[in-house]
């Protein structure tokens, strides 16, 4: 919920976030409520949209079907190309359930693969039905989150996987930064907000 709602401060009007997620649409309320406050998200630039489905298998990420918070289908479906962006989060739900890292980041980079071909594919238009205009092709738009950075980043090398955030690492990096100099929380907190000044590299 966090992440949603910094997300919908840099956002423009009108976009869209669909969630595709194993857990039952109507579970997920509990979960879309801040967390401090246990309030509802009061979003103004960003619609949540959901789908049902297992991140990794190919059937659930080749078509996404919308459904309303009771889980019913709403009559709309996509695929990959509809989305500007595409980001795998770790599942922090099976995690919390006795899931290590390495079995999460393992998900993570199966969902990664599938989406990266089914997007290949969609580009080459083999799936014509679905295909967008090909101006979309080249752009490298999924990223996905890694959380155990020793086992996972030679991997992630072999198979010449750019798109990934290692978030444990940057969040102990932080954190260490703090630590050794608080004068740097002002610092970070202008970086890392939604707002002001920002770092950016470009190649």
């Amino acid at each position: 919920a966090d992440m949603i709602s910094h997300l919908d401060h840099i956002v423009p009007k009108g976009s869209e976030l669909w969630l595709l997620s194993s857990i039952p649409v109507y579970q997920r309320r509990g979960l879309l409520e801040d967390v401090g406050q246990r309030e509802n998200l009061q979003l103004v630039n960003l619609k949540i949209k959901h789908v049902y489905g297992n991140p990794t298998i190919r059937k659930d990420l080749t078509s996404l079907s919308c459904l309303d918070m009771f889980g019913d289908p709403t009559g709309q479906v996509v695929n990959l190309l509809h989305f500007d962006t595409i980001m795998v989060l770790a599942d922090e739900f099976a995690m919390q359930t006795g899931s290590s890292k390495k079995s999460a980041d393992g998900r993570s980079l199966a969902s990664f693969l599938l989406l990266r071909d089914i997007r290949r594919l969609l580009l080459a238009g083999k799936q014509g039905f679905f295909s967008r205009p090909r101006e979309d092709e080249g752009k490298d738009r999924i990223i996905c989150e890694m959380l155990h950075a020793s086992s996972s980043r030679m991997l992630l090398r072999e198979l010449d996987c750019r798109g990934y955030v290692m978030s444990n690492r940057i969040v102990s990096s932080a954190m260490g930064q703090l630590l050794m100099n608080g004068q740097m929380s002002s610092v970070l907190a202008e970086l890392l907000s939604p707002a002001g000044n920002e770092l950016s590299i470009k190649p």
